[in-house]
């Protein structure tokens, strides 16, 4: 993967490598969770910073779901996440501009 995009989006961060590997993790981290990987793998990079932003949005509330223990799934369609809650399934879209 050419990852000069991603350094190109964290330029102006001192230590860009972190976010780099924190890409890299998030993709597999998707791929083994069954989450949308190849899109997302596409999307982030799509060469489109403001793309790639919220890409970077979604796989961050992806993380802050999981680390709350909760199953996140998803369809190909529709909202980014599901989870359920006290047997309630909630529907979660990330938005950002």
């Amino acid at each position: 993967m050419d990852q000069s995009f991603i350094k190109e989006c964290f330029r102006d961060i001192k230590e860009c490598s972190r976010y780099v590997d924190y890409i890299n993790d998030s993709l597999c981290f998707f791929k083994e969770s069954g989450l949308p990987y190849r899109q997302l793998k596409k999307e982030i990079f799509s060469k489109q910073k403001i793309v790639f932003f919220q890409r970077l949005w979604e796989i961050n509330l992806a993380f802050f779901l999981w680390d709350q223990g909760l199953e996140i799934k998803s369809t190909t369609k529709g909202p980014d996440f599901s989870v359920e809650i006290d047997g309630k399934t909630i529907w979660i879209e990330a938005v950002s501009p």
